[in-house]
Parts: structure tokens; C-alpha cells; sequence
């Protein structure tokens, strides 16, 4: 079973428009509202490809309700850990054409009882987990060493941990020593403190980050592919005739088809591009994985190094 953490889950309120023009008055075409979260997004894809999951998250108020509707209506396994604070809710306003706009608020605030009851539930867990994925940025009122904790609380479970997440979490987070970590381009620069304009820039900075003690360091670099870095493994892979439509959750679909492998970095890497690519096509983030893309995705050790990727 591969157990998701999410610190910091939200409803996705995603309005659809004709047009969007900032200071004036906009008209919703539709909108729908879907559970979310990194690791419930996560956890989505991992059930709907029949992969056994569980999606474990602290939520309180109507938001909370209405993710225990959906989750349960879908049946898709989950653990709320209850809490006072209501559920924060991201908004994406999607336009017919041009660039989509995302609103994303703060994590609800917990308090240190409540800090405390969900480090419980996750030791409960954890026995139980093959895998599990830490992903999303941490409550308000957490420790910044939240993920640093869950880590620590794997690793002496025997479980194999995967991180996403961002700033100085993600920093602490590595003195923790993750299994593999998923940043994209601009957050390996920023853990790294380094200018990362070309694919070769950013495997010595993956290569920085395994000196630490980090297993694997799997980099999204948008239209540019993914880079994975493991030892003296080095893979770069690509999805050819993707039509984008939704990039919300791309990351997290990336991830998931990461951990829905064995420890092959090659299978890993290609089923990750594979899902990402069906994630992008699809215009929600309960996207179905398209088998026609599989044929799609190349993963090669012949890696361009002079590829500008920022």
C-alpha cells in the first residue's frame, strides 16, 4: 500500500471562462470543485490506475466534509485526522485561450495538539505502507521540520520515502535523508543556491543534493521533460505529440507514476513522463492514464547538457 501524507490539503475550486481581464468584472463559464491536496491528488491517481492507496490528511469544517463525500462516493481509501480550522480552498481561473491564473491560499492553521494527533495517525500508518509520499507545504502553526519528522518516523518503519515540497521545508527535509525527491527546475536552484541554466547545471546540482545523502533526485523541467539522478545513473525523458490542456497537477501525476514502480529508474522515469502526459491532457486533475501516450514517452542515458532549461 503506498500511504500519501498531505500537511496541508485544500478544495480546488476551478472556474472556467470565456476570457479573463484583470479589474474587471468576469463571467464563469462553469466550475467545479474536486478534493486536493498534493498527496490526495496523489492518491487519485494511484487509485483510479488501481494501485492500492491511502490518503491521510488533517481537515476540518464543510471543506472536510465535502472531501470525505468525494473520497468515499469514489472509493478511494482515506484517514482525516479532524481539526477545528476550515479546509482552505485554491482557485484556478482557467480561460478559453491564453494562461491560466491559480490562487492558491495558506494551509489552515493546526494547533500543537492537533500537530500532535496527526504525527500519531501517520506512525499508525506507516507500518502498513510500502511506500510513502510527503508532498505539499506544511499547515500553519507546524514546524517547519514537519516533513523532517514524518521522514525520520519512515525511515525506522523500513518505508521508502518520496518528498515534494518546497523552500525551507524541503531543506530540512533533506537532512532527513528522503529516498528520492521531486523538485522542479526552479526549486532545485533554490535548495542548491545555484544558477541552473542548462541540463548539465542541474545534474551537478542533483549530484550536490545526493552527497547529502539523498537516494534520488527526480527533476521536472516542464516541455523539457524530466531529468532523474541516482548515483551515476543519469536519465533525461520526454513525452513527444502531448496536446496540453490542464497543467494542475502535473507535478503530482509525475510522482505518482514514480511511486506506482519498483526501484528500476528507468520504469520509474517512464511511467512517471507517461502519467504527467495524460494528467496535462485531461481538463481535470482526476485524469485517466492514456495508453496511447505510453508509446510516446522516451527515456535515454544520452542527455543533451547544453539544453537551456531556465
Amino acid at each position: 500500500m503506498i500511504l500519501t501524507i498531505t500537511p496541508a490539503p485544500a478544495i480546488d475550486l476551478t472556474l472556467d471562462v470565456d476570457t479573463f481581464v484583470v479589474g474587471e468584472v468576469n463571467k464563469s463559464a462553469g466550475s467545479t470543485r474536486e478534493a486536493s491536496g498534493k498527496g490526495v491528488n496523489v492518491s487519485w491517481a494511484l487509485h483510479k490506475a488501481g494501485i492500492p492507496t491511502l490518503a491521510l490528511f488533517p481537515a476540518g469544517g464543510a471543506g472536510a466534509s465535502l472531501m470525505a463525500d468525494q473520497l468515499t462516493h469514489a472509493g478511494m481509501p482515506h484517514q482525516i485526522v479532524p481539526v477545528r480550522s476550515e479546509l482552505r480552498t485554491n482557485v484556478t481561473v482557467r480561460p478559453r485561450v491564453g494562461n491560466e491564473t491559480k490562487i492558491n491560499s495558506p494551509g489552515s492553521p493546526l494547533t500543537p495538539c492537533e500537530i500532535d494527533e496527526f504525527l500519531e495517525a501517520v506512525s499508525t500508518a506507516l507500518p502498513h505502507a510500502s511506500d510513502v509520499v510527503i508532498s505539499g507545504s506544511g499547515p500553519s502553526g507546524a514546524p517547519v521540520s514537519l516533513h523532517a519528522e514524518i521522514i525520520t518516523l519512515a525511515r525506522t518503519e523500513g518505508v521508502r520515502t518520496f518528498v515534494d515540497t518546497s523552500g525551507q521545508a524541503l531543506k530540512l527535509a533533506l537532512d532527513a535523508k528522503p529516498d528520492v525527491i521531486t523538485p522542479n527546475i526552479h526549486e532545485l536552484a533554490d535548495i542548491t543556491s545555484g544558477s541552473i541554466r542548462t541540463v548539465a547545471d542541474a545534474i551537478d546540482a542533483c549530484h550536490s543534493i545526493q552527497a547529502r545523502g539523498v537516494g534520488m533526485v527526480v527533476v521536472s523541467m516542464g516541455a523539457h521533460g524530466a531529468l532523474l539522478v541516482k548515483d551515476e545513473i543519469v536519465l533525461w525523458g520526454k513525452a513527444e505529440g502531448v496536446r496540453p490542456v490542464n497543467s494542475v497537477g502535473a507535478g503530482d501525476a509525475l510522482l505518482a507514476g514514480l511511486v506506482s514502480q519498483g526501484h528500476n529508474p528507468t520504469e520509474m522515469l517512464e511511467a512517471g513522463i507517461w502519467w504527467a502526459s495524460s494528467a496535462v491532457e485531461s481538463p481535470s486533475t482526476l485524469f485517466e492514464l492514456n495508453p496511447a501516450l505510453r508509446s510516446r514517452v522516451s527515456v535515454s542515458s544520452d542527455i543533451p547538457l547544453t539544453t537551456r532549461v531556465n
